[in-house]
């Protein structure tokens, strides 16, 4: 009434578990591969400086002239940043 070969259900289970598995494989291979500084604390370790902190990248035309930013966007992420750092 049904076909024995191949089976479907138990080839469908072995993919799945190979997928999961290679998938996790290429993520720890390229997380030991990325040598890009994330974190203060990487920053202070490889440096040997003080982390006084991080700015928030600004997007569009206002990435030319971030001082009219500030004065536009006295509230953002960006001038609070800048607020942080004066006051470190």
């Amino acid at each position: 009434l049904a076909p024995t070969f191949p089976r479907t259900s138990l080839n469908l289970a072995n993919g799945l578990i190979l997928g999961v598995m290679f998938g996790v494989g290429v993520v720890l291979v390229l997380e030991y591969l990325n040598s890009q500084i994330s974190t203060g604390d990487e920053i202070e370790s490889v440096f040997k400086v003080a982390f006084l902190g991080n700015f928030p990248q600004i997007t569009g035309p206002d990435r030319k002239n971030p001082g009219q930013y500030l004065i536009n966007n006295p509230m953002s992420n960006y001038a609070e940043a800048l607020r942080n750092l004066r006051a470190s």
